[in-house]
């Protein structure tokens, strides 16, 4: 569908990160109960649109990680943090993201200060 590329490309990485066994949610649907329902079908019929065969869960924390990115680059852009946040922008921007990256349950090496590394 038009609109959730980034959204399908996000699905994609996850689903691959979960067949490598690289996903460890630590919060969010993943972490948390089963979705049941209503939302668990709606999520089951996207997972189905898109072509992957993961839980309602797992779309969930793809949703949920893309309006987390969403928001953190709205802030950026609009300067809603000020003009440079925390004196740091770039430090603070690899904060954020790699939040985000723990919240949808992708976690790689880091360094000390927790931020993560490319390989």
């Amino acid at each position: 569908p038009q609109g959730i590329r980034v959204v399908l490309r996000l699905g994609g990485i996850l689903a691959a990160a979960s067949g490598r066994g690289e996903v460890s949610a630590v919060v969010g649907p993943l972490a948390g109960p089963p979705i049941t329902g209503k939302l668990a079908a709606s999520l089951g019929e996207l997972a189905h649109d898109l072509g992957q065969d993961v839980e309602a869960a797992a779309v969930a924390q793809v949703v949920l990680g893309w309006t987390a990115l969403l928001g953190a680059v709205s802030s950026e852009v609009f300067g809603q943090l000020g003009r440079e946040p925390f004196g740091d922008p770039d430090a603070f921007a690899a904060l954020q993201l790699a939040g985000i990256a723990d919240a949808v349950g992708l976690r790689g090496p880091r360094d000390r200060s927790g931020c993560p590394t490319t390989p």
